[in-house]
């Protein structure tokens, strides 16, 4: 029996009003991969050196990013949502889906990895400083370690 699709939901609330760094491949080569390139237009195709690539579907900037995932080792032929809203504090709330996700193993590595992003992305835009995803998989093991105790 086939499972049913899954979809990634994360939210992360940031005290910046930008959402180019989302978008702008110069940006998203500082805070999440290496060698971004895209074609900033709904049909533009878009990669990196983590072999993540795709097409956008719909770009709303400063609103809303959508466009396929085509990694062929992390969860292929599946979409990606992005809305970035203002927030009562002058910040921004970022909502991320990752969805038509095709089964459990594969949603667990998304949630970890866009759960990583999105932490980084938060650094980068309020102290300049993004999180490389070791130190950052450490600090969840360890924090997780603690709660335990």
């Amino acid at each position: 029996m086939q499972e049913k699709p899954h979809t990634v939901r994360i939210s992360q609330s940031i005290e910046a009003s930008s959402a180019d760094a989302f978008t702008k491949p110069e940006l998203l080569s500082i805070w999440f991969t290496e060698h971004a390139e895209a074609e900033l237009e709904v049909g533009g195709r878009y990669s990196n050196s983590d072999n993540d690539k795709g097409e956008f579907l719909l770009i709303d900037r400063p609103n809303r990013v959508c466009f396929t995932w085509e990694n062929e080792q992390h969860c292929p032929g599946t979409v990606v949502n992005v809305r970035f809203a203002a927030a009562d504090d002058g910040g921004t709330q970022v909502q991320l889906e990752h969805s038509e996700i095709k089964n459990q193993e594969g949603y667990d590595d998304m949630s970890t990895g866009w759960s990583w992003a999105l932490d980084s992305f938060k650094a980068y835009l309020e102290q300049r400083k993004p999180i490389p995803f070791g130190e950052w998989e450490s600090d969840q093991k360890r924090n997780k370690d603690q709660v335990a105790e």
